[in-house]
């Protein structure tokens, strides 16, 4: 039987493993997903033994397919709020002092390319897929693109958007 947990954190030696755990929803970010990765974050940086920080998806379809969808899950971003749980986690993982790896075992799709460029260094499986298919239904992933605008060439960026 597994976890109930929709986040495992496991220290490794020097590493906290950090695995969503909600392979049935293919790992998509909900509310209590949000508050396991940045209770992690949190937890490694009081642990003067942790050297690294592994965020990765359960089982191996999906790193993270981005928001929940399921009514009452959506984690939409709302810009008369602008600090919601998804912003303020990425916030946190930016100022944190340790190296991230995200390890990418499936799919990574969406606000789950959010959790890929918290990181510091990616690893993908040769399963692992990357996509934005937000773009297809005409909404601009804003977020991502933030963070993603550091990490790609800006011509590259406007052909996936």
């Amino acid at each position: 039987m597994s976890d109930p947990s929709p986040v495992l954190r496991e220290k490794r030696g020097g590493a906290l493993w950090i695995t969503i755990n909600r392979a049935d929803r293919r790992n998509a970010i909900n509310a209590d997903v949000l508050a396991g990765i940045a209770q992690g974050y949190r937890e490694a940086q009081m642990d003067a033994a942790i050297r690294v920080i592994v965020l990765t998806g359960a089982g191996d379809k999906a790193f993270c397919a981005g928001a929940d969808l399921n009514p009452g899950q959506s984690l939409t971003f709302d810009y008369s709020q602008p600090t919601t749980a998804y912003a303020d986690l990425l916030r946190l993982a930016r100022a944190c002092p340790i190296p991230t790896v995200a390890r990418v075992n499936g799919a990574c799709v969406a606000g789950g390319m959010g959790l890929l460029c918290m990181a510091d260094i990616a690893i993908a499986s040769d399963r692992a897929t990357f996509s934005l298919p937000e773009v297809r239904i005409g909404l601009f992933p804003a977020q991502v693109v933030a963070l993603l605008k550091e990490l790609i060439p800006s011509r590259v960026l406007h052909e996936w958007c």
